[in-house]
């Protein structure tokens, strides 16, 4: 490798794009085995765990670093009794549905009577310091994994998620997919109601290739994408153990990269680090130029320095430019123009899948008043509040954001029924049926809402947008309990 830190850079480039692909390859051997999994299931009439676990065995023969595949089951308190008797027949004596401090004790505890439960009915492969997975009830185990399971039944799809602890040690996350046959399909059946749901571990370790601990000076991380920066959370990282030369990374700069991972149920962010080591540089043209450095070093520090701070001024600057142009300043948001570019991005993509598009025209009621009786640092307190509390559920792929004030904006992709859209708008508004709390003061506010939908309202995002708006002062005048627009109730999908 030459010299010149620009061949540095380009060989920078491409261990970043190395690392990206492997990255890539894996999630989407882990969603096409997990889709597989459960479409085997789905496509047996009758489930026979026998047959579950021969799949199962090959498709971890064929990918072996997928630690777990696990099948859990929609069980009833009616049904409850029968599950555990059936499950200690076949051989788990000491089968109970209960849950696990993940969080807390890291102890198993019984679940009570009288719930439905989630239990993990089958694994593969059973492992020993494994088995008191089965009967794991996974809606009251954890709010990690009780997140996952809502948000992918709410869905109907894949859904990973965040990182926890193993009962037998080691980092991982859970990805999650309802079972759900054509027939459920066609029928249109309410995914909370599926019998059975297909379940996948996955060691976080396994997202990295191993020859990243190998290649001095290089470090990379993956990390879980939460809606807001700061929900961001390490799933794994790998780095050159013994990088010690400290010079060289003073003599020439750190190169840096975050690179978006390729999922559309793993909402990961791969981070690249690269510190300049001795197989970067030619010998010979490191003499010559320390030779240089020697001789100038007096003379140019100086110069040097007001060059290197300018530079850091500068990408400071684009950076903050950037940020003010897209995002903003008090919520962390995306403001009007990066929502604006996302909907057409959204439009571009639902007109090549046949889907629709939808936003969400949010304006808070009494906002103004808590403005003028606590002052613009309390209202500004709250509209945070606001965010982190609708934040919650809005799902990873859609864009929550800010427009100025108190109005804010959803805008959900893949929409593929209207319903979809007016359930979450349901959601939002009875999220204000709580009050917010701001310096141990309570503050009530409500919400107005508009909907607008591509292509049935509208064939661009000004056009959505302007006819949202004004559904939202319809929804303000009449205070309806969901918001107007004329959204039929029932329909059918594109």
């Amino acid at each position: 490798m030459k010299f010149e830190i620009s061949d540095i850079r380009e060989d920078f480039d491409q261990l970043s794009s190395s690392v990206l692909m492997h990255v890539n390859d894996r999630t989407r051997i882990y969603e096409a085995s997990l889709e597989g999994f459960a479409s085997y299931i789905a496509a047996t009439p009758q489930v026979n765990l026998d047959n579950v676990r021969r799949y199962a065995q090959l498709i971890r023969k064929q990918f072996p670093y997928i630690y777990m595949m696990e099948l859990s089951q929609r069980v009833t308190p009616a049904e409850r009794t029968g599950l555990v008797r059936r499950m200690r027949t076949a051989g788990y004596a000491d089968f109970e549905i209960h849950t696990f401090g993940y969080e807390s004790d890291r102890k198993r505890h019984p679940v009570a009577e009288g719930v439905t439960t989630y239990p993990v009915v089958f694994i593969e492969p059973e492992l020993p310091e494994a088995m008191d997975v089965l009967g794991l009830d996974l809606a009251t185990t954890s709010a990690t994994l009780d997140e996952t399971v809502k948000r992918s039944m709410r869905a109907g799809r894949q859904m990973a998620s965040r990182p926890f602890d193993m009962m037998e040690g080691g980092r991982s996350y859970l990805m999650f997919q309802p079972v759900v046959s054509q027939h459920q399909i066609e029928q249109a059946t309410d995914v909370l109601s599926e019998p059975y749901y297909a379940l996948m571990v996955v060691e976080t370790k396994t997202l990295l290739p191993h020859w990243v601990q190998q290649r001095e000076g290089l470090k990379a991380s993956v990390w879980y994408r939460g809606v807001l920066p700061e929900q961001d959370q390490l799933l794994t990282s790998a780095q050159y153990e013994n990088h010690d030369e400290f010079w060289l990374s003073w003599l020439f700069p750190t190169f840096e990269k975050s690179l978006q991972v390729n999922s559309g149920s793993q909402p990961f962010l791969l981070k690249i680090h690269y510190e300049v080591c001795w197989r970067d540089v030619d010998m010979m043209e490191i003499g010559i130029f320390s030779i240089m450095v020697i001789v100038t070093f007096l003379l140019a520090s100086w110069f040097s320095i007001i060059l290197y701070r300018k530079r850091v001024e500068q990408l400071t600057a684009h950076e903050t430019l950037f940020n003010m142009a897209n995002f903003d300043a008090l919520t962390g948001l995306p403001n009007k123009n990066l929502l604006m570019d996302r909907v057409e991005q959204a439009i571009r993509h639902a007109r090549r899948s046949n889907l629709r598009v939808a936003l969400l025209y949010m304006d808070l009621d009494r906002f103004k008043a808590v403005n003028d009786n606590h002052g613009h640092k309390v209202g500004d307190l709250l509209l945070k509040r606001v965010v982190e509390r609708i934040a919650v559920i809005v799902r990873s792929h859609d864009t929550l954001a800010r427009l100025h004030g108190d109005e804010f904006v959803v805008l959900m992709s893949e929409v593929k029924h209207r319903r979809d859209v007016e359930r979450l708008a349901g959601k939002i508004k009875a999220l204000f049926n709580t009050s917010f709390t701001v310096y141990e003061e309570s503050m009530m506010l409500d919400v107005s809402i508009g909907i607008a939908l591509y292509p049935d309202d509208g064939m661009s995002g000004p056009v959505l947008l302007n006819l949202s708006d004004k559904r939202m002062y319809e929804d303000k005048r009449t205070g309806q309990e969901l918001p107007a627009g004329g959204v039929d109730e029932v329909e059918e999908p594109i």
